[in-house]
């Protein structure tokens, strides 16, 4: 079936609807614009666990784009696994947080997720976005 870009659904390169989950809002609309110009949708943007996986009930994306810090609201590492207990979506970690207890929480929590270190480098978000969504 043709997607709006006339890509086919079965193609790694379609446009794929993504959550994101940034509690900071100027970091969201960066990975927002980032990954529209990469050619995906961005369905929602949550700042807080509890609305991550609200969204992801909601939206049903085919990726998450999660932080691990969400600050007062909540913990990514925590709403990712309610998120995946519910649906097998991929999640994708952009943190700051990549010291050696919190990759162990994320690969218990999400095994296989990737993890991007911030600030990210140009093109990391959307190469890693095309690596996990051919990978489905």
């Amino acid at each position: 079936m043709p997607s709006a870009a006339g890509r086919t659904l079965g193609d790694a390169s379609r446009a794929a609807r993504l959550l994101i989950v940034e509690d900071e809002l100027l970091i969201a609309w960066s990975l927002q614009e980032a990954l529209a110009a990469a050619g995906h949708e961005v369905v929602s943007i949550a700042r807080s666990a509890d609305e991550a996986v609200a969204e992801a009930v909601a939206e049903a994306p085919d990726l998450v784009v999660m932080d691990v810090n969400l600050g007062r609201g909540g913990d990514g590492v925590d709403a990712a696994a309610r998120i995946r207990q519910d649906r097998d979506v991929p999640v994708l970690y952009v943190t700051a947080y990549r010291d050696d207890r919190t990759l162990r929480r994320v690969a218990d929590a999400t095994p296989g997720a990737q993890v991007l270190a911030k600030p990210l480098a140009p093109g990391e978000l959307e190469t890693a976005v095309a690596r996990i969504l051919g990978d489905r």
